[in-house]
């Protein structure tokens, strides 16, 4: 134990005199320590003087004060006691709330006094009085929360007393004031349902709230479940006979009358489900089977009759009904586009006018609000199952679209009269009015959907046949009811050779849709513009499609679209000229379809060039066969050789027989030249390649030359008539086969050259007939080589056998 040093604590007990002179880093003296000590046991017998005379003092209200406590630890157990009475009530388990947990017995047990006397005697006054205000303190704080449970369990008894009041109004007298009622504690309760919005209760950790809104929900459903019972009776959609029934007052079987009358108003119930905030549902629901039922039926045959019959049973009670009943004659005065408009309008008319009368009993608050759940779908069906149907197919029929437009605008009136369109502004209308206000924006629409279809299904249904195309002069032979093309066509056919049918009916509707626009206004000029140029792309896209595999060999359906690719380039180029004064003025600047030509001409060139491919590529894999043709002298060889090229010809027969009665003439004299070419080209330069021809070699190779000389020029001679129909075809001058075949004079050469001797071929080359035949130089050195034995003379032709510059 250290030795103890002066501190303020110490030196405040010292006397006054001396303790200011002590250093409180030095050490307390013995002195010191003894008039610390004394100066202690002064000060304790003056505090326990004091505490004395207090308790004595206020000895009566301390006795007061313990009496007071004990009694209000008497009354919260019994509010403990009532409050576990109420959790029962709710059917709640009182488990959770105790006794134990409300009220502690233990702190609230009276000590006895024999205890407390010795108690006393043992323990300081100033302790006790510690303990006696610290136990008041805690007493007083669980008095507030007994208090404040109270407070819940008198609110939570008079919300219920309020619950179960309400639910005895459920009566046809007060039953839009139980509705009140039941929002009203809806807001006390904090209650959310599914159609106001997410829940955002407060007392989720309160059970004797959430049994309180488990209480409400439960009677709020049997509440709207009288509501709708009652609604289902007044209003009566059967669907097999689409009649609609409404009967009020309503007798209420669900609900206890008592001694009141055991029937509703409609427009009572109205009320009720307005405040209970279900009407809108409801309406919304009656709207829908009025529309599938009632009006769905009359725009699909407008020929159904509204009957209307107001029925008296007994009073109060009353029953109307409205059925659609089929005409047994039609009131049609005469044959006009718009009295299936009308018809529709005046019946939807008389539906509606029984709607406000009977059903909402002409409250233009409840019509209103039916409205805006049904005018939109209304609106929509009679455009799509009648207005747009009306709509002209042609563009001299606009002009009688105007009396169903003025139709409309009164229809659309008298329904905003009934009140069942929102917000009508007579002066601009309604969708309806709208629609028919822009029938020149439908029209063209409509024509131009028609137009694509139309495009479409004849793409599809058409046959790429030359039984099905004109050439020439035989367009005039067509049916008449296949196409009137042939007599707007400003271009002779026999330029482009046989056109199809689907290329024709594509034009005559192209031709047909500009017409329309010449006589059209402007913006619609300008879709069906649009509409005409599309069909083209349309055409474009889907032939190549539709024709698929079939170009991918030599077919003459490829032929075919060739032509027609020319032929529609051409018209294109045409339409201008056609058409470019009667088009409005807006659409003349940008009437064109001058970038459409180099896309049908390209196509056209990329696919003829594919043939040619095709065909050329078919032509050399024949004559690989014949290996070059050496050793023709063989037998064996001779006859494949032969064989080979009668392939080669067998090729074309099939071109000739494919082509020729499709393409013109020049085009099929280009194509053939080109493919002649390539065969022709390859034979001389082969036999030109060998090295050593002996003389029956020679010879062989002369009769296989002399077949190619003879089978090639009637592939490229011009019929003189029509292959297809018969007709004469007017005289082209073909170019002779030495012009379009550039291989064909050194064919001729060499022919020559296999029979000529070495001084003969030694003059022709000097003559310069072999360099105008195409050989070279070092072409007729090597036939020499080739032929001829080596000897000084052929030594010496072959010096004289030099290049010509």
């Amino acid at each position: 134990m250290g030795i103890p040093t002066m501190n303020s604590t110490l030196k405040e007990l010292l006397p006054h005199s001396s303790a200011g002179e002590i250093d409180e880093s030095a050490f307390l003296s013995a002195s010191d320590l003894i008039t610390l000590l004394d100066r202690i046991r002064i000060c304790s017998e003056e505090i326990k003087e004091k505490v004395f005379k207090t308790v004595t003092t206020y000895d009566t209200d301390f006795k007061r004060i313990i009496s007071q406590a004990d009694r209000t630890a008497a009354d919260v157990q019994s509010v403990s006691e009532e409050l576990q009475a109420v959790l029962e009530l709710f059917g709640g388990s009182a488990g959770n709330l105790d006794q134990s947990s409300l009220f502690s017995s233990q702190r609230f047990q009276k000590i006895p006094k024999n205890e407390e006397a010795e108690g006393s005697a043992n323990v300081p006054v100033d302790i006790r009085i510690c303990n006696l205000a610290s136990e008041i303190h805690g007493i007083r704080k669980r008095i507030k929360e007994r208090e404040d449970a109270l407070v819940v369990v008198n609110a939570v008894s008079s919300l219920f007393a309020q619950l179960l009041s309400t639910e005895r109004k459920f009566t046809p007298k007060h039953l839009v004031e139980a509705a009140s009622n039941m929002r009203h504690l809806q807001r006390k309760l904090r209650v959310e349902l599914e159609y106001d919005g997410q829940s955002t209760d407060n007392f989720e950790d309160v059970k004797p709230f959430k049994l309180l809104q488990d209480a409400w929900r439960e009677r709020f459903q049997k509440l709207v479940n009288i509501l709708e019972n009652m609604f289902a009776k007044a209003i009566l959609v059967k669907k097999s006979s689409s009649e609609l029934s409404v009967t009020s007052p309503v007798h209420c079987d669900s609900l206890e009358a008592g001694s009141e009358p055991a029937t509703i108003e409609l427009s009572v119930i109205f009320k009720a489900m307005d405040v209970v905030g279900v009407l809108d549902a409801k309406l919304a629901i009656l709207g829908d089977a009025i529309h599938k039922h009632i009006l769905i039926p009359i725009l699909r045959d407008p020929s159904l009759v509204v009957s209307t019959t107001d029925v008296t049973n007994s009073y109060p009670n009353s029953r109307s009904s409205l059925t659609l009943i089929k005409s047994v004659s039609q009131d049609n005065k005469g044959g006009q586009n718009d009295e299936p408009v009308s018809f529709v309008y005046s019946r939807v008319a008389q539906v509606i006018r029984f709607l406000h009368k009977n059903i909402f009993g002409d409250h233009a608050k409840w019509m209103g609000r039916f409205g805006r759940l049904f005018w939109p779908t209304l609106a929509e069906t009679i455009i799509s199952g009648c207005l747009s149907k009306a709509v002209p197919n042609e563009t001299s029929q606009l002009k009688e679209f105007h009396k169903i437009a003025d139709l409309t605008k009164e229809f659309e009136i008298a329904l905003a009269n009934e009140g069942l369109i929102p917000n009508f502004d007579r002066a601009k209308g309604d969708k309806l009015s709208n629609f028919a206000a822009d029938v020149e924006v439908h029209f063209a629409t409509k024509k131009r959907k028609h137009v694509l279809a139309q495009t479409r299904d004849m793409i599809m249904q058409a046959d790429y046949v030359l039984s099905e195309s004109s050439w020439g002069k035989s367009v005039s032979r067509l049916p008449e009811d296949s196409d009137t093309f042939g007599d707007r066509s400003i271009s002779r056919l026999h330029n482009f050779g046989a056109v199809s049918s689907v290329a024709r009916k594509l034009l005559a509707i192209i031709h047909d849709t500009i017409e329309d626009a010449s006589l059209a206004t402007p913006r619609t000029a300008r879709e069906l513009y649009h509409a005409s140029r599309d069909a083209v792309q349309l055409y474009r896209a889907l032939i190549p499609v539709k024709l698929g595999s079939g170009t991918s060999s030599l077919s003459q359906a490829a032929a075919l679209f060739h032509n027609d690719c020319l032929y529609i380039a051409h018209e294109l180029l045409t339409f201008v000229y056609q058409y470019g004064d009667a088009l409005p003025v807006p659409l003349k600047e940008n009437f064109t379809f001058v970038d459409l030509v180099p896309v049908f001409r390209l196509l056209a060139k990329e696919l003829m060039n594919q043939q040619v491919s095709i065909v050329a590529g078919e032509l050399m894999t024949k004559l690989d066969q014949a290996r070059g043709f050496q050793r023709t002298d063989e037998k064996q060889l001779y006859e494949i050789t032969q064989q080979s090229l009668q392939q080669v010809l067998a090729i074309f027969n099939n071109l000739a027989t494919l082509w020729r009665p499709v393409l013109s003439q020049k085009v099929y004299t280009e194509v053939v030249s080109r493919l002649i070419e390539n065969v022709v080209s390859r034979i001389v330069c082969e036999v030109l390649a060998i090295d050593d021809i002996a003389v029956q070699e020679s010879v062989q190779l002369q009769k296989i030359l002399r077949v190619v000389e003879e089978s090639f020029p009637p592939y490229l001679t011009p019929p003189q008539t029509d292959e297809i129909n018969g007709d004469q075809v007017p005289g082209e001058d073909s170019d002779p086969i030495e012009k379009s075949v550039p291989s064909w004079r050194k064919l001729g050469g060499l022919l020559n050259l296999l029979d000529m001797s070495l001084v003969t071929i030694t003059q022709a080359w000097e003559s310069g007939d072999l360099s105008s035949r195409g050989f070279s130089a070092a072409e007729v050195q090597k036939f020499i080589r080739a032929v001829f034995s080596e000897t000084p003379f052929r030594q010496q032709c072959l010096l004289r056998i030099v290049p010509k510059f």
